[in-house]
């Protein structure tokens, strides 16, 4: 059976990280006095988060005010807290409100420890502001930023200590044009 939790206007929303780098886990909390939610995501997710929202605040204008702290068509029963992986996000701008709107759904991470086969699923809604907007785009990118550095032939993340094997530069690890230029300078000495 599906749960669906309508938080309304989050008053605090956060962007946290745990573990370290090649080990870590991402999440972003939003609480409200409707309940609290923690959406748990992989780093593709939460950078197209921060990218998506930086995208959309070079575009607005910062002194907007959230025009209401509710959000239409929010059952009186779908209140309460969850905690879940997300498989789907979806974000907008409502320009009469004023404010981001966030969706996500997802399993919770019990049932995909238990490994249910048919898991029920969670839906899970929210208004937040521009000012949180900003917050968590900046947040979002500082955390990714902070990760494994990406090889920049082949995009894999590579781990500290370890010699990266780059498939496109024929596995070799060394920086072809940085040695051919050491060449040309010791030629030239």
């Amino acid at each position: 059976m599906e749960q669906s939790t309508h938080l309304g206007i989050v008053d605090d929303l956060q962007v946290l990280t745990y573990g370290e780098p090649g080990q870590r886990t991402f999440n972003l909390t939003a609480n409200s006095e409707r309940g609290t939610a923690i959406v748990w995501l992989e780093k593709e997710q939460l950078y197209n988060i921060a990218f998506s929202l930086g995208n959309a605040l070079e575009q607005m204008n910062p002194d907007e005010e959230i025009t209401s702290r509710t959000l239409p068509d929010i059952p009186s029963d779908s209140e309460g807290d969850v905690d879940f992986k997300a498989a789907r996000i979806a974000m907008q701008y409502d320009a009469g409100r004023k404010v981001f709107l966030f969706a996500a759904a997802g399993v919770s991470l019990e049932q995909i420890e238990s490994g249910e086969e048919d898991p029920d699923p969670i839906i899970l809604q929210f208004g937040f502001s521009h000012q949180q907007a900003v917050f968590v785009a900046r947040r979002g990118m500082e955390i990714v930023a902070a990760g494994r550095p990406i090889c920049p032939y082949c995009h894999i993340a590579i781990n500290q200590g370890e010699d990266h094997v780059c498939e496109r530069r024929n596995g070799h690890n060394i920086d072809l044009s940085a040695a051919i230029l050491d060449q040309l300078q010791d030629n030239e000495d």
